[in-house]
């Protein structure tokens, strides 16, 4: 069986903050169809470009029933997995199943769910961090300062944080490197440097790498 839709129709489901389910009632023989649409995210996606038509076909599965005695297992295993499965198109990947044991996450799909990821991985790290800054706990703001550096080592700001953590904890030694790889960084952006923010950021650190104790 197959369902029209027009394309636009599609996209708006597609964006929706929830999954979205085509459900199609045969009144001849009393029987009630679903269909996923987040299921078929990519292929549907991968349609819109391959002609300019303003409709595509859905297929629906003769399988796929709602049954009106409750028996509708496959139907909520669905609505789990499209709900995980839009959370990774989203970065935002999570365990799945109850208990102790959980499954872990798939990979992500696409190249911008793979951003979308390591974006959400790194402001998930900067909230840890700054949650452990405001509660003063010096040494587990840098366990994950630490790890932020480790994961993304283009972004200034991750060895800034460092060393100014470090210079707190008076380990000057350190708060030096780290301050060093964050002016090393913005003076590599050749565009950026010379930008009032990037002049500003790097005459603040060096500044602050300058106050540091020379022994």
């Amino acid at each position: 069986m197959w369902v029209l839709n027009k394309k636009s129709t599609i996209k708006y489901w597609l964006m929706k903050p929830h999954p979205v389910y085509i459900i199609f009632y045969d009144e001849q023989k009393d029987i009630c169809y679903w269909k996923s649409i987040e299921e078929d995210r990519y292929v549907l996606i991968e349609k819109f470009f391959k002609n300019e038509s303003k409709t595509v076909y859905i297929a629906l599965k003769p399988s796929n029933i709602l049954y009106k005695n409750g028996n509708n297992q496959t139907f909520i295993r669905q609505l789990e997995k499209d709900y995980h499965s839009l959370l990774l198109f989203r970065g935002i990947p999570k365990f799945m199943g109850g208990g102790y044991i959980k499954t872990v996450p798939e990979a992500p799909r696409t190249l911008d769910e793979y951003i979308r990821i390591k974006e959400n991985a790194r402001a998930s790290l900067y909230s840890l961090i700054v949650h452990h800054i405001i509660k003063g706990e010096l040494e587990e703001a840098i366990k994950y300062a630490e790890a932020v550096a480790i994961f993304d080592e283009s972004h200034y700001n991750h060895f800034a944080w460092l060393g100014y953590l470090y210079r707190e904890k008076r380990e000057n030694a350190k708060a030096k490197i780290n301050f060093e790889k964050a002016i090393n960084i913005c003076k590599r952006d050749s565009k950026w440097k010379e930008t009032e923010v990037g002049k500003k950021t790097i005459s603040t650190l060096e500044s602050k790498l300058n106050e540091l104790p020379k022994k």
